[in-house]
């Protein structure tokens, strides 16, 4: 994130640079960057929302500059928000201020005219993410923003809350990891759920003994003017910082939902973490939060939680590495993840498919059930491009790389089309710009497949 002097400097050289491409167009030269200045205003405010920005403008001073939600499902610097009724427009809007941080508006529009009926000054020159939610149970939103500092590199948890022409803020006393609004107890009530990450506690000349307590997962509620504990269970001790956080419905068997965390610890491994409530006991459950988790994989595999199978729950992902010869170095492609789908209450997992991630290329692959038995593994030779699968033979009981059983490369259609041979690949999936081709270099071993099975096992990451 650039600081505030540096942003002021860029925007003074791109209006330079626009006078000079204005002055060559009428000189006759053809030039295609005439909208730079544009990029870095927000789009041009009519009718509703132009009286917002003209009430903004003269609140903030001249020149209105807006600042944007770095992440999340809220990215806009003016936000719609219901934070004073359903039934009363409202919105919400992040300006930088003189000071150099960021001022909080809130408005609302009494069907004429829009005004300002509360205003937060914040010295955080970023908003992280923005999310809104009913945290008192008063049907009307709060408004929960995690404020960043460049400076700092840390982030403050902030809850607003409007009633009468004040806006209360409640601010997070002690530090996170990620965060989501969420009615995770299935009441019909969103909480404010929390994930803590492990930060060791400085220890000083006198405090020698310094405890360092664990992580939590926790559910706030607002109550009584204040952010109130609802519930709060323990989470992986050694994990530092979370990669991925979702909100999915829980399979099977139990209403509600849960959270899935992906984060990586100390270590650098990764470990996926979930969080649900369970209403009989009215207890926080956190399983897969103990040292000996099942979903343990290298942080350098890339590979986070996700919906497999299209049926809206995410499924955790295990992973075990294939064999390889002593001399060669594991690749991002030669782990085989089981995607397994949890049932809470049971504590027991169903494996919904096996797959190797190619990244690199955008697809997964469905491994057959002949090789999930440590008959092959799987390369990728940046040089070509090219994935490849190897029976391993095992002499002395030591792997080695056999014959290659299938080679994937991914093509553009330009490329594809300029080949003067195909080196015996056929095309298995085909979208647009992209081709994936395949071959067969040992089509009589007993291990190898066909390309209809390949067309069949291959699956693009964005599908």
């Amino acid at each position: 994130m650039l600081n505030h002097s540096l942003q002021k400097s860029i925007r003074t050289a791109l209006r330079a640079m626009l006078c000079v491409l204005l002055c060559l167009s009428l000189c006759g030269c053809s030039m295609t960057l005439f909208d730079v200045e544009k990029l870095m205003q927000p789009p041009q405010a009519t009718g509703n929302k132009e009286a917002l920005h003209k009430l903004l403008l003269e609140d903030a001073g001249s020149p209105l500059e807006f600042v944007y939600p770095r992440s999340g499902d809220y990215r806009s610097a003016v936000i719609t928000s219901a934070f004073a009724g359903g039934a009363v427009t409202g919105s919400i809007a992040f300006c930088e201020n003189k000071t150099g941080g960021t001022t909080l508006y809130f408005t609302i529009f009494d069907g004429q005219n829009w005004q300002i009926v509360g205003k937060v000054e914040n010295p955080s020159s970023q908003v992280d993410r923005v999310c809104f939610g009913d945290l008192d149970h008063d049907n009307q939103d709060e408004v929960v923003v995690s404020w960043g500092s460049v400076q700092s590199l840390s982030s403050i948890l902030s809850v607003y809350d409007y009633h009468d022409n004040t806006v209360d803020e409640y601010n997070l006393d002690r530090p996170y990891g990620e965060f989501a609004v969420t009615d995770l107890d299935d009441d019909g009530q969103s909480e404010l759920f929390v994930a803590e990450a492990y930060t060791p506690t400085a220890k000083t000349e006198t405090n020698f003994a310094a405890v360092e307590s664990p992580p939590l997962a926790l559910l706030y509620r607002l109550r009584n003017q204040q952010l109130e504990i609802y519930m709060a269970a323990e989470l992986d001790s050694e994990v530092v910082r979370y990669s991925q956080l979702t909100v999915t419905p829980i399979a099977q068997y139990q209403s509600g939902t849960m959270v899935v965390l992906d984060g990586v610890r100390g270590d650098n491994t990764m470990v996926t973490q979930l969080v649900y409530v369970n209403n009989a006991k009215n207890a926080l459950i956190t399983p897969l939060s103990d040292t000996t988790n099942l979903t343990e994989r290298p942080s350098s595999s890339g590979i986070l939680a996700q919906d497999i199978d299209g049926d809206g729950v995410f499924e955790i992902p295990v992973v075990r590495q294939m064999p390889l010869p002593s001399d060669t170095q594991p690749q991002a492609v030669s782990y085989i993840v089981s995607w397994q789908k949890f049932f809470p209450g049971q504590n027991t997992t169903q494996t919904v498919s096996n797959t190797v991630i190619n990244a690199t290329d955008g697809y997964r692959f469905e491994m057959p059930d002949a090789w999930l038995t440590g008959t092959v593994t799987f390369l990728y030779d940046d040089s070509t491009g090219t994935l490849t699968v190897y029976r391993v033979e095992r002499p002395e009981n030591m792997p080695m790389l056999g014959a290659a059983l299938l080679h994937i490369r991914r093509y553009t259609r330009e490329e594809w089309n300029s080949l003067a041979e195909t080196e015996n690949y056929s095309i298995v999936y085909e979208s647009g710009n992209t081709i994936f081709a395949a071959a067969i270099p040992s089509p009589e071993d007993e291990l190898s497949i066909t390309l209809e099975e390949v067309t069949d096992r291959l699956i693009p990451l964005t599908e």
